[in-house]
């Protein structure tokens, strides 16, 4: 499989669309369209794909997503002594960049929501004060109609243009490859990567589950991660045990095992390298985070 191109159908009666998502999961494999997208999580958590982006989502998670950026939601995989989560909500808007007309956002009074359509190349995070008043704003987009729609609209991304509460989620090196590159199996690969997080799975065994030579499969998957197979297995390892950490039903030391890591000292040296503090610290954060 590949980054599948899933087009959002257009509606007449809307230059933009929006929709309050309620299902068991995040059920779309890796994507892209042409359309922007603004998506708010409002229930539901686990990794987060954005490019050659790899974080952890919670309730509240907010970003602004370019044309054709490949991405992907998908829900944590609960170990066997955690119940799974239930439902995954999330208020997404979908809205061309011509949406009012080809030239709107060109004129004078838009120029900086122009430039932050651009920056959304690379996928946006809204972080801070500006998440929750942007938050409450999309909740109140669900019952407006009309014109008022279009208004409240406008205003999110002027208050988005406005502010420097967003970093950039994809490298300033990450190419967006879909449509003329070879990618058919980056989906597969990501799928198994993931149905075994905590299992040893060798180059030599996934290269030849892709029946690729070791070699072919790091060149394929440096081109399409930006990342080295063994990194980005990491990556995925850190990012279940910050989702555990959340969930702060599990102590340190089961944490690790929970998320592949053979010793505890391993996980708490690269959870640090990664993510700038202890796994401990990490929690204590949490616990007294607004998040």
């Amino acid at each position: 499989m590949k980054p599948h191109l899933i087009e959002v159908p257009e509606r007449s009666e809307y230059s933009f669309q929006v929709l309050d998502y309620n299902r068991p999961y995040f059920h779309n494999p890796i994507h892209f369209h042409s359309a922007l997208e603004l998506t708010l999580i409002t229930g539901g958590e686990g990794t987060r794909f954005v490019g050659d982006s790899i974080e952890n989502f919670f309730e509240g998670d907010l970003v602004l997503l370019g044309s054709n950026l490949p991405h992907q939601w998908r829900n944590t995989i609960a170990p066997k002594s955690l119940k799974p989560k239930t439902r995954s909500t999330a208020i997404v808007v979908h809205f061309k960049e011509n949406c009012f007309g080809h030239t709107f956002f060109l004129k004078p009074e838009a120029q900086k929501i122009h430039e932050l359509l651009q920056d959304a190349k690379r996928g946006l995070k809204i972080y801070g004060n500006l998440r929750l008043e942007i938050s409450n704003k999309m909740k109140g987009l669900i019952n407006k109609n009309g014109f008022q729609r279009t208004l409240a609209f406008l205003e999110i991304l002027h208050l988005i243009s406005n502010s420097n509460q967003q970093e950039p989620l994809s490298s300033i090196s990450y190419r967006i490859q879909n449509k003329d590159s070879k990618i058919e199996k980056l989906d597969a690969i990501h799928e198994y990567i993931f149905q075994n997080l905590t299992v040893k799975v060798s180059l030599s065994e996934i290269s030849s589950k892709f029946h690729m030579s070791r070699t072919g499969f790091c060149r394929y998957f440096k081109m399409h991660t930006q990342k080295t197979f063994s990194r980005f297995v990491l990556e995925a390892r850190i990012s279940m045990a910050c989702q555990l950490l959340h969930e702060n039903k599990l102590n340190i030391t089961q944490i690790a095992y929970e998320s592949g890591f053979n010793t505890v000292s391993f996980f708490c040296r690269e959870f640090k390298k990664i993510k700038g503090t202890t796994p401990l610290d990490y929690k204590k954060q949490v616990l007294h985070s607004i998040f």
